[in-house]
């Protein structure tokens, strides 16, 4: 049994716009990622854009006796819903991470963290050359945090910084650190580029 012959296609059916449009999907994607890499060069506001987004995709239904205009609402609906996708996964954190615990100054919580580094100790000395005393440095998976209403799942990686050093905390060990939690300080020289 002979297979039955595709038909040819026209010059004007391999035109790259017929392409995209036998395959819409394609199209989407491709604008959907050209916004998620645009995320960084536009101000972080995913809720802006999102709206931006469902504004658009609603406008677009009310253009149905102009296809251009209505596709073209619907890219940039596709494209700022990428940029927000993108500024929320790289700008934002979920609900349940410890960053969300954070505030500029450092505040008390008890916190419940997996060591997932070894321990170390470190000693250091002030300018002026006298001893400081010695401290145990490791990181650490955030399990729970405990909040005014009981203990609550969290998520994220902290570093933990214990004075005076315990010599039985080992890595893997689960333990509840209550201390001073602050988000890492800015790098006193962060450096920049200097052009030649």
């Amino acid at each position: 049994m002979a297979a039955a012959a595709e038909p040819a296609l026209s010059a004007a059916d391999r035109t790259p716009l017929s392409l995209f449009a036998r395959r819409p999907a394609v199209s989407a994607a491709v604008v959907l990622i050209l916004g998620i890499a645009a995320h960084g060069a536009v101000a972080d506001w995913p809720g802006v854009y999102l709206g931006m987004a469902a504004f658009l995709a609603l406008v677009s239904l009310g253009c149905w006796r102009l296809p251009g205009v209505g596709t073209g609402l619907l890219v940039a609906a596709v494209f700022f819903t990428g940029v927000a996708a993108g500024q929320l996964e790289h700008f934002h954190f979920g609900s349940e991470h410890i960053a969300v615990y954070t505030g500029e100054a450092a505040r008390l919580a008890e916190v419940e963290v997996v060591i997932d580094q070894p321990p170390r100790v470190l000693t250091s000395q002030t300018p002026g050359g006298r001893p400081l005393p010695p401290r145990q440095v490791t990181a650490g998976v955030v399990r729970r945090v405990k909040t005014w209403e009981g203990w609550r799942e969290a998520s994220g990686q902290i570093l933990v910084q214990i004075t005076p050093p315990n010599p039985g905390l080992r890595f893997g060990d689960r333990v509840a650190v209550l201390g001073m939690l602050g988000r890492p300080a800015p790098a006193m020289n962060p450096g920049r580029f200097v052009a030649q």
